[in-house]
């Protein structure tokens, strides 16, 4: 990954409720205080997209997939103050230093 190539990161959320608005913001927050300006999340309803749920064999949500050397780390919850979330955004940032 380049340096300035920004990580990818994708939330399943189920529709707009509290349990979703909740789990976007908390990824926002720790992405902000993680990898400022240099993460792009992309955020899909299942509920507008179910197909997504089954191709990506989500058993529930949210679920927070994160990039990983070959295998995707996955994370389920409302994200909030999840110090594994936090390491393996802290660990996204060491491999793109160290790749650039």
């Amino acid at each position: 990954m380049h340096a300035d190539a920004k990580v990818v990161l994708t939330l399943f959320v189920m529709g707009t409720g509290p349990r979703s608005v909740r789990a976007i913001v908390n990824v926002r927050s720790l992405c902000e205080n993680v990898l400022p300006g240099t993460y792009q999340l992309d955020v899909v309803d299942i509920a507008a997209d179910p197909a997504q749920a089954r191709a990506h064999q989500l058993l529930a949500v949210p679920t927070l997939v994160l990039p990983g050397g070959g295998t995707a780390r996955r994370f389920v919850g409302d994200m909030s103050n999840d110090a594994r979330i936090v390491e393996a955004l802290q660990a996204l940032r060491t491999e793109r230093a160290t790749d650039g």
